[in-house]
């Protein structure tokens, strides 16, 4: 996903700021961005692709990966 101007970036920032999104990111590699959303379960997340996602002009595609088992989650930084 590359913005063509500010405009929509803000734009894109405004639709979910508010919403079922928890982690955004800007990454290096074959995508440009890696979303972590909260959601219920997978109808509430196709929802969510269908109405949020795919309603977005500078979407190229989605690919969805699902966590199975979560080994570690933490936010505590070694020292």
């Amino acid at each position: 996903m590359i913005f063509q101007n500010i405009l929509h970036l803000y734009v894109f920032y405004c639709r979910f700021v508010c919403s079922k999104w928890v982690v955004c990111a800007y990454i290096a590699g074959a995508y440009d961005y890696l979303m972590k959303v909260a959601v219920r379960d997978i109808d509430d997340y196709q929802r969510f692709v269908k109405e949020k996602l795919a309603g977005l002009e500078n979407i190229g595609r989605v690919q969805s990966h699902f966590v199975m088992t979560e080994v570690k989650n933490t936010t505590q930084l070694p020292v």
